[in-house]
């Protein structure tokens, strides 16, 4: 799909934005700042994308699963729902004024300790009055964990070392206060990687942390369904797996 090829001009703005997705960054504008690049005569045909993913994550030193919705058009969106494999539909939210992306993402309290129902979802949005219908289908292969090692504080600077999940795909490290909100969100990281350093060249600040207060440094590992591409992966996730390990910033 020509309309969601990454562009350089997009990418920046991914770059400078990808925090405000969502508490799980998402997730991201990670996501929606490599959306369609915009077009000067908006020729091309209306296009949307939807994809449900699997987040598993560590509280109170247990494990816990919950499911994750986005739905990315390169046109203004309305009316944007999803309906479930288990029945009933949920409804998605606009993340911005543009429209173009909608999502549904969990609270702490909505995480389970079964992992989720999977199968085919049938995403419903509406464009220009007319109704158009996508599906993606769900597959739980329960991705491993990255272990993280070592996350030190020096200088206002906290480095993360950990040792990587099996067939993960991509990592992201950010960091969180005792709230789940946001304080740093890094950049997406090839699977390659297993080791980085928070810096504001490295990644996006929310907010300023403070001398003594703990935080929690987290490595998120991914996996994407089977049919994606260089060119479309972002908007394919099938897994993320978030692995957690407190600091007290300064010490």
């Amino acid at each position: 799909m020509n309309s969601f090829l990454i562009c350089e001009k997009q990418t920046f703005i991914f770059m400078k934005n990808m925090q405000k997705i969502g508490q799980l960054a998402l997730l991201f504008l990670v996501l929606t700042g490599m959306l369609s690049c915009n077009k000067d005569n908006n020729t091309e045909d209306f296009e949307v994308i939807g994809d449900v993913m699997i987040v598993k994550r560590m509280i109170d030193d247990q494990t816990y699963f919950e499911r994750s919705y986005y739905a990315y058009g390169n046109y203004p969106m309305k009316d944007v729902s999803v309906s479930l494999p288990e029945g009933g539909n949920i409804s998605l939210q606009a993340t911005d004024e543009t429209l173009r992306t909608y999502l549904k993402e969990p609270g702490i309290a909505d995480f389970l300790s079964a992992p989720p129902i999977t199968g085919n979802f049938d995403f419903s949005v509406t464009n220009e009055d007319i109704e158009h219908t996508v599906s993606d289908e769900l597959v739980f292969n329960n991705l491993a964990f990255a272990t993280i090692t070592s996350a030190d504080y020096d200088g206002g600077a906290v480095t993360v070392e950990w040792t990587p999940a099996d067939n993960a795909e991509n990592y992201l490290v950010k960091i969180i206060d005792v709230n789940y909100v946001p304080i740093f969100t890094g950049f997406l990281l090839s699977n390659t990687v297993s080791k980085y350093q928070t810096s504001s060249s490295a990644g996006v600040w929310d907010k300023t942390p403070e001398t003594g207060t703990t935080y929690i440094v987290e490595v998120h590992a991914f996996e994407y369904d089977d049919e994606a591409t260089i060119q479309n992966f972002v908007y394919n996730i099938n897994e993320i797996s978030i692995a957690t390990k407190s600091i007290v910033w300064g010490e």
